[in-house]
């Protein structure tokens, strides 16, 4: 009786019925998605220079943004994600936001959505004016960014219509030259504002970007343009752990990373119960 259950036992472990596999991947894959667990990870160079060069901006320090994106990228691209964190990172810091829209011309749309779902609920909208600005979408892509550095209120007024002059952050800010640092956030190639803002400024230059964005970011990192990047949902996890804020990227990679745990244990039991199966066959024949 003993050996028929174990033989069961053993037979189960090595073809677990179906139903018990997709809970199993229920479980291990689902969970994290709603409770992050923060893994460990390493770190990667790039990330952590990024980290460490926004770190030795002091309170007060303004940072232009450079905006591109859509209401899509907003919910699931990397670059939009590392956006929702570091907003909130960059006003506990003390530091203040010059938000321009440039690129495919959903930048405006994408600045709403984050307004409406993710600014309101973490407090922040109440600091439109004061700690932050956006000035709107400005069309032509690379041309446009070199125009409004050169003079960032050339529009006069924010997206809302509201005169500059009346915006407290922007106050005494005319040219790139008065801000601290530059900050673009799209989820295709970034060379356009990498060239720009080297050219205006001396600023230290901050990149986030999707994974297909990474050839076009790696020539100015390695001729030492860029401060640090941050490029696809495993940097911007990277990020989140520097800055002890988890959220998509970090519940991303967490559950990668468990499906991984439970599809190399799924191999390793089911083999060592083969391997019992096999010797205990071997000792009958003998």
């Amino acid at each position: 009786m003993k050996s028929e259950s174990k033989t069961k036992v053993i037979d189960f472990l090595m073809t677990p019925p179906k139903g018990v596999i997709f809970i199993l991947v229920a479980l291990f894959v689902g969970i994290p998605m709603f409770f992050p667990l923060g893994l460990p990870m390493l770190v990667e160079p790039q990330v952590e220079e990024f980290y460490d060069g926004l770190m030795a901006l002091q309170p007060g320090d303004t940072i232009f943004v450079s905006f591109s994106g859509s209401p899509s990228d907003m919910m699931t691209g990397s670059d939009q994600s590392h956006w929702i964190t570091f907003a909130p990172w960059a006003f506990d810091r003390g530091l203040n936001l010059i938000i321009a829209s440039f690129g495919d011309g959903k930048g405006l749309f994408g600045f709403d959505w984050w307004m409406t779902n993710f600014a309101e609920s973490q407090g922040i909208a109440e600091l439109y004016g004061e700690r932050f600005v956006y000035l709107g979408y400005f069309a032509g892509q690379e041309m446009a960014l070199a125009g409004v550095l050169e003079d960032v209120q050339k529009s006069g007024a924010d997206y809302r219509g509201v005169p500059l002059d009346e915006i407290p952050v922007i106050e005494g800010i005319t040219t790139s030259l008065d801000v601290d640092a530059f900050y673009h956030v799209g989820a295709g190639r970034s060379g356009y504002a990498i060239r720009q803002a080297a050219t205006h400024t001396h600023w230290p230059i901050f990149i986030v970007s999707g994974r297909g964005g990474l050839t076009d970011l790696l020539p100015y990192y390695d001729s030492g343009m860029l401060t640090g990047y941050v490029c696809g949902q495993n940097n911007v996890a990277m990020w989140e752990k520097l800055t002890k804020r988890p959220y998509q990227a970090t519940k991303f990679m967490d559950s990668l990373d468990m499906s991984h745990v439970l599809y190399v244990g799924l191999i390793i039991v089911s083999n060592a119960a083969f391997l019992v199966q096999r010797s205990r066959k071997e000792g009958v024949e003998t």
